[in-house]
């Protein structure tokens, strides 16, 4: 990455468009998978889209099963899978 476009890395935030900015502006390859990975809890089921990688590192995109953005609900499910808890 030789120089970071500040305006499209704006627009790409403003926009949600994840997989642009990571793959298109910061030079981060494409997921080595492209299969969502589901995970049920109680009442709610998340998906977990790969969106980039670089280094061992995943990027993922979650949303619910309805296609609905639930940012407090999802760092939780990670946090919780992270440490191993059910």
């Amino acid at each position: 990455m030789a120089n970071l476009n500040v305006a499209l890395t704006r627009k790409s935030l403003q926009d949600f468009e994840f997989h642009d900015l990571f793959i298109e502006e910061l030079g981060w390859s494409q997921p080595s998978s492209g299969k969502p990975v589901k995970s049920c809890r109680r009442w709610r089921c998340i998906l977990f889209f790969a969106i980039a990688q670089l280094g061992g590192v995943a990027v993922f995109e979650v949303t619910s099963s309805e296609g609905q953005i639930l940012p407090a609900l999802s760092v939780k499910v990670c946090k919780r899978n992270q440490q191993g808890i059910p």
